[in-house]
């Protein structure tokens, strides 16, 4: 799913405020001013890929401060990994200063302040990335934090050159085909981030942690199939049960749990989805795997704190 956000139809007197309120939308609360007034212009085009955000941000010289009182009432959680591609910029987190040039990347905390500055008009890629998303592969993440990552290097060529072609590429893509893209995306962040620390990613060793992200791309693809289970991914794989619990175990996770929280977070945006308001919640439901809709709810509910026929009527940020 894709989104663009413009202030081309905004009143000049108003442009400022519009965009304020788009980057904390998409981003976490934060305080954006601007020199620009109101001359300001700005344009965003986001991509929902699975558990990630990737957002192309073009505009003029802006800063945002995201300060305590906005971590307090937003309680965002999740990590911003940012591609700078045209001008020059600054981030500021935990004391530490990275001096961006286009091409370079940084990583900044959204439940710690940081400032951004962008001081000439500017174009970057903001890539949002949950906590437990990259915490699960990189458990030492917090370490890089502001810290510039030299866009010269191999793994952040690859990386900057698949977020560019996805945030200026107009086409949709299939769900599923998004959400594997995404992991693919995160599997290269890590690297990059371990390359630059000299870490390794997980304790896994290179075949193993390839098997995992197979077994999960697998799984992204099957998760309609209501007979997915440990011992059908085993099966697709080759493996017994109990080598692929241990390869989930390496990591920290169990398959059952995966395959659970990745039915529940699609159900979750299909109930957002305007195209399927249509859709009875019993058909998301079980076109997503689920076999029984008791179970469901209850599982839902426990996960994102409220009833899915809440969550679909209720304003969600």
């Amino acid at each position: 799913m894709t989104q663009i956000i413009t202030t081309d139809s905004v009143l000049p007197a108003r442009r400022v405020g519009y965009w304020q309120a788009a980057v904390r939308a998409t981003f976490g609360r934060g305080d954006c001013v601007s020199r620009a007034g109101p001359r300001f212009v700005g344009r965003m085009h986001s991509r929902v890929l699975g558990r990630l955000q990737c957002s192309l941000v073009d505009s003029v010289e802006q800063r945002v401060d995201r300060t305590p009182a906005n971590i307090a009432a937003d309680g965002a959680d999740c990590f911003l990994l940012s591609l700078q591609r045209e001008g020059r910029g600054c981030l500021t987190q935990l004391g530490r200063d990275a001096h961006l040039a286009p091409g370079d990347l940084v990583l900044y905390d959204t439940a710690v302040p940081y400032r951004l500055e962008l001081p000439e008009k500017m174009q970057h890629v903001v890539l949002k990335i949950p906590r437990a998303a990259l915490r699960e592969r990189m458990a030492s993440a917090e370490s890089q934090l502001a810290s510039r990552l030299d866009g010269r290097r191999l793994e952040a060529r690859l990386l900057a050159a698949m977020l560019s072609t996805l945030t200026t590429a107009d086409e949709e893509l299939p769900a599923v085909t998004g959400e594997l893209v995404g992991e693919q995306l995160l599997d290269l962040t890590v690297r990059l981030l371990a390359a630059v620390a000299g870490l390794r990613p997980t304790p896994l060793s290179e075949t193993r942690s390839l098997l995992l992200s197979r077994i999960r791309f697998h799984v992204l693809a099957q998760l309609s199939d209501h007979t997915l289970s440990v011992a059908s991914v085993a099966a697709a794989f080759g493996m017994t049960s109990r080598a692929v619990s241990a390869l989930f175990a390496d990591n920290g996770a169990t398959l059952s749990r995966y395959i659970r929280a990745q039915r529940l977070e699609r159900c979750r945006k299909a109930l957002q989805e305007p195209a399927l308001a249509g859709r009875s919640i019993t058909a998301i439901a079980f076109a997503n795997g689920f076999s029984d809709f008791a179970h469901f709810s209850r599982a839902f509910r426990r996960r994102y704190g409220a009833s899915p026929r809440e969550w679909r009527q209720g304003p969600r940020g």
